[in-house]
């Protein structure tokens, strides 16, 4: 009779069968006074981890944008990368300055402005993305920049996190 063997659960992989969610989370520093459309809410974020592993993909599933302070219809993007945007300018509240060099870098836009109130704290959602996305090479990463589509004025310097759900592959 042949020997049979089993496997039991456990962190370590052969392989995997079904999705992973993960979670990640970054916060831009700001200043705290007003901000006109088009201007950037803090420099270049870095979503550390979002793969599961360097240069596997993921797909996008929602993004959340919450602010320490009550904000109602205000439109801010979230621009995401798949590598550095060398060659182009990232200043907090300046104007989005993205060159040619670095266009084949954007991989998406996602729009927030569907603000919900928590009292003195609100955010922002887009659900149900499905965006298929490679981190940059060799690492598990992507990176993202806020824009305000109007006029905002944060309430603090760390009023703002950006957190990423995706499903990994």
């Amino acid at each position: 009779m042949p020997s049979v063997t089993q496997l039991l659960a456990s962190e370590q992989r052969i392989g995997s069968v079904g999705g992973e969610i993960g979670v990640v989370s970054a916060s831009p520093t700001v200043t705290a006074s007003a901000y006109s459309a088009g201007q950037t809410l803090g420099v270049l974020l870095t979503f550390s981890g979002i793969a599961r592993a360097a240069d596997k993909s993921f797909v996008l599933q929602t993004v959340t944008l919450q602010s320490k302070a009550a904000q109602t219809g205000i439109p801010i993007d979230l621009v995401l990368f798949n590598a550095t945007p060398s060659s182009s300018t990232i200043t907090d509240r300046a104007a989005v300055a993205i060159v040619a060099a670095d266009y084949a870098k954007t991989i998406a836009r996602v729009s927030l402005a569907d603000w919900t109130g928590l009292g003195t704290a609100s955010f922002a959602q887009a659900l149900n993305l499905g965006l298929p996305i490679f981190p940059v090479s060799g690492t598990a990463d992507i990176y993202g920049l806020l824009i305000a589509r109007a006029a905002i004025t944060p309430a603090s310097t760390s009023d703002f996190t950006v957190m990423l759900r995706a499903l990994r592959n």
